[in-house]
C-alpha cells in the first residue's frame, strides 16, 4: 500500500474520530452535498455524490486559497485497505464521517435532542 493511501485512511479516521468528539468546526454548501474545514490556507472538503449506479460515494478534495486541487480521494481509492472483521470499512467511514458532520452543522442533533428534552420534560403539547 503506499504511503499516500496510508495517509488518506489516517486522515479519515482522525476526522471521523474528532467529528465525533464534536471538535471539527465544519461548514456545509447550501445544496448539503459538500462540507469543508479550513486548516490555514488548505481546504479540506468531504462530498457526497452518486456514481453511474446512483449509488452514493464519498471524496475528499484539498484546495489551495485559489481553489487548485492539491490533493482527492474517494472511498473508492482506500476499498483495498484491509479492516479487521467486524470494523467498519473505508467506505462506511467516509459516510459517517458525511452524515455525522453534517448534522452538527446543520443543527440536526441539537434540535433533535432539544425536542427529545422538552418531551421528556412534558413541555410539549403532542396530539395523539
Amino acid at each position: 500500500m503506499s504511503d499516500a493511501i496510508t495517509k488518506y485512511a489516517k486522515l479519515v479516521d482522525l476526522l471521523l474520530e474528532k467529528t465525533k468528539a464534536k471538535k471539527v468546526a465544519w461548514t456545509y454548501d447550501g445544496g448539503r452535498d459538500v462540507i469543508s474545514v479550513w486548516n490555514g490556507p488548505v481546504l479540506l472538503q468531504v462530498t457526497q455524490s452518486s456514481d453511474e449506479n446512483w449509488e452514493k460515494t464519498y471524496s475528499v478534495a484539498l484546495l489551495n486559497k485559489s481553489g487548485d486541487y492539491l490533493e482527492f480521494f474517494n472511498d473508492d481509492t482506500l476499498s483495498g485497505i484491509d479492516v479487521d472483521f467486524g470494523e467498519d470499512s473505508y467506505f462506511e467511514r467516509m459516510r459517517d464521517l458525511y452524515l455525522t458532520a453534517m448534522r452538527q452543522v446543520t443543527g440536526a442533533d441539537r434540535a433533535l435532542d432539544d425536542f427529545i428534552a422538552a418531551v421528556e420534560r412534558d413541555d410539549l403539547e403532542i396530539p395523539f
